[in-house]
Order: structure tokens, then sequence, then C-alpha cells
């Protein structure tokens, strides 16, 4: 894969999800804005018991009701170079679990794609990820950027999950 001049942009979209307590996420690139017709969406879906890809190009209103979109960083590498990268994810957890999660999801599934995305260079985000998932009453999930130095870190998301 060539780096070429071409940057592109790297966010997180949130959805809300009527039937739970806690929004889906997608990770989502483009070229220039987010409210472009064809931003690319990467995500994964339950197909009976499995996980599946289900990656789209389309207005990011068009998969369902969006709450907004984090924008993480700028890539130095262009769309399709990262496009290529995503699409060999698979979207099962396999062995490929940098987050360290429990139950595995679309955020999960965001974030090892973020993580490696990260420690590869294609697209440097600031701080480092730490996604936790507690199972106890009070509970929440929670999207964390810390930076090295760090040690609470800051909680940028965060949803009940009881």
């Amino acid at each position: 894969m060539s780096q070429t001049s071409t940057q592109t942009l790297v966010g997180i979209a949130f959805y809300d999800q009527p039937s739970r307590q806690y929004p889906r996420w997608a990770l989502v690139l483009h070229r220039r804005h987010y409210d472009s017709q064809r931003v690319r969406v990467y995500q994964i879906r339950k197909d009976n018991d499995d996980w599946v890809l289900d990656h789209k190009k389309c207005p990011l209103k068009a998969l369902g009701d969006l709450i907004g979109v984090l924008h993480l960083t700028i890539s130095p590498y262009d769309i399709n170079v990262l496009d290529e990268l995503l699409q060999a994810y698979p979207a099962g957890k396999e062995s490929m679990n940098p987050g360290q999660v429990f139950a595995w999801s679309p955020s999960a599934w965001v974030i090892r794609a973020l993580i490696d995305m990260h420690e590869s260079r294609f697209a440097v985000i600031p701080g480092r990820f730490r996604h936790r998932t507690f199972w106890e009453e009070g509970s929440e999930l929670s999207f964390i950027l810390r930076e090295e130095s760090e040690t609470e870190g800051m909680r940028i998301m965060s949803w009940p999950t009881a």
C-alpha cells in the first residue's frame, strides 16, 4: 500500500438503538466532510448467530437515527488505501481483540480497527484507546482516550449497559 498526498477524515458515527440503552457504532471515512452523500461506513451486524461485515457508501443519515459523529483524526493516506485495509478485517472476534472486550459488538469491531490503524500508522489517533465493559449494577460501557502520561483518562462517551 502506498501513501499518497490525499488525506482522509476518520471518525465514529453513533446511531440511536431504541431497543438498547447504548448507541450502535460505525467507523466512517471521507475525503472532505461527514455530511457527504457517499461517506464510507464500516460496521458489523448480527446475521442469525454470526457477525457479518456491513460496509456501505451512503449519507450517514440513511443508516438510522444518527446521534452524531466523533471526528478522531485525519489520515495522511488516501481513502482507497484505508478502504483496502478495512475490507480485510474479519467481522468476528477471531483472535484479534486488542480492546480486550468480553462481548463482541459493533463498537468492539470499530475499536479493533482503530487500534490497528493507529499502531500501523495509517491513522494516528491522539492518546491511547482503552475499551472497558463492566457487568455490575450501575455499570457502563466506556470509550476512553488516554494520553500515555495520564493514569485515569478522559471519558468521552459513556452509556449504561443495564
